[in-house]
């Protein structure tokens, strides 16, 4: 079971995200892009879960003096792993690097970043013309963080869906 804690951007922000990777998408037409109903940034993911109840209310106690917050985009990125994932970054912010310390017991720096899709590993031509598109790719989003939303995420005929478990108003 994986269970995660998320920001969900509200949809007017999701469909101006997909309409602003429009020619990116033209571009890369194979790739295999996020359908904007699913864009979130995971805040943190939960180990094996056995008591959901118990979960819920820990996860309110953590937020229950917790205010809204806002975010803002400063243009895509990408990781390489068995493919090469593309994301949404967002400028560095304080009051959520502080939320997500609430929960994380590492204390590693946190990244904010909204998946929006992954392509093939191409040839390295081919992969430096798209790492040149990507790091000047320019986004303009912003949107107050007024909920978190508890999900458990499933795995159907390879294709992943998200349901809600809970959401977690923020003052």
């Amino acid at each position: 079971m994986n269970i995660f804690l998320a920001i969900v951007p509200p949809d007017e922000i999701k469909k101006s995200i997909s309409d602003q990777l429009k020619k990116i998408k033209d571009d890369y037409q194979d790739a295999h892009w996020i359908n904007p109903v699913n864009y979130h940034l995971t805040l943190h993911h939960f180990e094996i879960v056995a008591d959901q109840k118990k979960l819920f209310q820990k996860i309110s106690d953590l937020l229950y003096d917790q205010e809204k917050l806002y975010l803002f985009s400063s243009g895509l990125g990408f990781f390489m792993r068995h493919k090469i994932n593309i994301y949404m970054s967002f400028l560095r912010n304080k009051e959520l690097e502080l939320l997500e310390k609430k929960f994380s017991k590492e204390g590693l720096s946190y990244a904010p970043h909204l998946s929006v899709g992954n392509y093939r590993i191409p040839s390295k031509q081919q992969y430096l013309l798209l790492k040149k598109k990507i790091e000047n790719y320019q986004l303009d989003v912003e949107f107050p963080v007024t909920k978190l939303i508890l999900y458990e995420s499933i795995l159907i005929n390879s294709e992943v869906s998200y349901k809600k478990l809970k959401e977690f108003p923020l003052l």
